[in-house]
């Protein structure tokens, strides 16, 4: 799958694969020159973590934001789209894969009824799972956990039809974007992929919809579509046309801050060796370019204390990752020589989280 090219999960938004790499480069190198001027940068940067955020304003001004509408709840909406499948559409699978998602599933399932097919594909959960699968008339697979990116390429070797809805078991599909499939579909899918923007459950409250989503590859010709070999962070490329979506879907993942902390944990561990970060001047600037990439380019500042909440800790996320790889090298080169004598083995974790 190394060969494949093309516009990947995340939208085409900022740099990725060697542009990242030369990015880093380039901080890098610079951190010398510039070493005597980093406390000046910080400085200016700074302010920026201490301005209170200003969702009392945005989000008061006017009626509340909500976004309560995931479910087919309206039968006859459900009937007129299953309607249009009967006629001359393309037949779409959605493939979902799961472990232990027995709190999310339902949610899921409940969106998805309009589709051809649903399939799941389990890594053998201990919960629920199966039995909400198989009363929502899903087809159930279980296979052993072969990483992120090759299980859900498992799920798209099994699906029936070549038309692919990719979504994970803590999402759903809104009305809206049901119906903005059907049209798609109605219309001979002019693009090979479609890229939906996702919207984020933020701890206690949904995001606001000012704020600008991230974008994924979701809606696919599998014949052109194949999944990355990035850990963690696994994504379908298509070597075709690539277009977007108007609708969102819906992501109910980032529950609590300490889901939130504990899953950038795991991801940072995962992502150890993916990508060389192992410069430690690069700490003292990942976090506030996540933060100010957060907060103020993607406008986290619409969702109040949330949004600050959320910057902080993808700030801490960048600066994880560098952190870690640095840790490795560190292992890599001195091993145990700088504990005393005696002291037990220890090596850094590294590898992808299940």
């Amino acid at each position: 799958m190394n060969g494949w090219k093309g516009k990947a999960a995340n939208g085409g938004f900022g740099p990725t694969g060697p542009q990242k790499r030369n990015v880093d480069a380039l901080i890098a190198g610079l951190m010398p020159r510039f070493a005597p001027e980093m406390w000046r940068q910080a400085a200016f940067l700074l302010p920026l973590a201490l301005i209170p955020p200003l969702p009392m304003y945005f989000a008061s001004a006017g009626a509340p934001v909500r976004f309560d509408r995931c479910l087919v709840h309206n039968r006859s909406r459900r009937s007129h789209l299953n309607q249009k499948a009967a006629m001359s559409r393309v037949p779409i699978s959605v493939i979902v894969t799961t472990f232990n998602n027995a709190r999310t599933l339902p949610a899921l399932l409940e969106s998805v009824r309009w589709a051809d097919e649903v399939l799941i594909v389990d890594s053998f959960s201990t919960d629920a799972t199966r039995s909400i699968a198989e009363q929502f008339g899903a087809r159930f697979e279980q296979h052993k956990f072969r990483g992120y990116g090759p299980q859900k390429q498992l799920a798209m070797d099994l699906a029936k039809y070549d038309w692919v809805l990719l979504l994970d078991a803590d999402e759903c599909v809104t009305p809206e974007l049901a119906a903005e499939i059907a049209m798609l579909n109605d219309a001979g899918f002019k693009a090979d992929g479609f890229i939906i923007p996702r919207h984020e459950q933020l701890f206690w409250t949904m995001g606001h919809l000012g704020v600008r989503m991230n974008g994924f590859l979701r809606l696919f010709d599998r014949r052109n579509t194949a999944m990355n070999d990035v850990p963690v962070h696994a994504a379908p490329v298509s070597k075709g046309t690539v277009t977007r979506t108007q609708h969102p879907f819906v992501h109910f993942g980032e529950t609590s801050i300490h889901d939130k902390v504990a899953r950038v944990n795991s991801y940072s561990t995962g992502l150890v060796g993916h990508k060389s970060r192992s410069n430690p001047w690069l700490m003292l600037f990942y976090f506030p370019i996540g933060f100010f990439r957060s907060y103020v380019l993607k406008r986290g500042f619409l969702d109040g204390w949330a949004g600050f909440i959320n910057a902080m800790v993808m700030g801490f996320y960048g600066f994880l990752k560098v952190a870690k790889s640095y840790e490795r090298t560190q292992f890599e080169t001195h091993g145990m020589s700088k504990m005393p004598r005696g002291a037990p083995e220890h090596k850094p974790e590294v590898g992808v989280p299940k």
